[in-house]
């Protein structure tokens, strides 16, 4: 199944989103982070924005937690 991933650099700021379905021999960039988020809680931010994400506790995650 294909799912949106969510692509996050080592900063936590989503660069990119793509479809994967987690599992092919795909690999995001190297420093990144593929997160699975079909709910769009990591919209793509400009190199110069702050990362943030939407979670209903109100906390961004720590990309490196992840």
């Amino acid at each position: 199944m294909v799912n949106t991933y969510a692509i996050l650099d080592s900063n936590g700021r989503c660069i990119n989103r793509v479809l994967w379905d987690g599992q092919s021999s795909w690999q995001p960039p190297k420093d990144c982070t593929a997160v699975e988020d079909p709910d769009n809680l990591y919209p793509i931010v400009s190199p110069t924005e702050e990362a943030t994400a939407i979670t209903e506790s109100g906390v961004t995650p720590d990309v490196n937690q992840l």
